[in-house]
């Protein structure tokens, strides 16, 4: 009883860097944190954490951050293909000033698993045709 006291106690007594957990422990965790917050806090820490955040598993559910940009839709777009679920329920933000709303219709035409799309409240959305490019 005493032992597992003491490997608790220097758990959180001694100092643990997140990228000297194992990997399934980091996607565990990783799971709980909003994707937004993944890229722009974790994945730029270094390599191993980055491979981690960008794991087909962790982007199955994305809700779009109205603070993106033409760079940032990109780059979350790049894994369009693991969607399974998706929320673009505000206007766009910049991203409407910045592209037609074609390319943001394209962009989703490329959420080749998506079961569940929330477009709810968005103005900027004004052609549904994508769909019909989805499998």
């Amino acid at each position: 009883m005493k032992q597992s006291y003491l490997i608790v106690l220097s758990f959180f007594v001694g100092v643990v860097r997140l990228s000297d957990l194992p990997t399934e422990m980091l996607v565990r965790i990783f799971t709980l944190i909003p994707l937004p917050d993944l890229i722009r806090g974790i994945s730029p820490l270094c390599r191993r954490l980055r491979d981690i955040c960008h794991l087909p598993f962790l982007w199955r559910h994305f809700k779009y951050d109205i603070f993106y940009n033409r760079s940032r839709f990109d780059h979350i777009f790049e894994h369009a293909e693991y969607f399974h679920s998706l929320q673009f329920t505000y206007d766009m933000g910049k991203l409407k000033m910045e592209v037609t709303t074609g390319y943001i219709e394209e962009g989703l035409s490329r959420c080749t698993q998506l079961l569940e799309l929330d477009i709810s409240y968005n103005l900027a959305i004004r052609n549904l045709n994508f769909i019909l490019k989805m499998p």
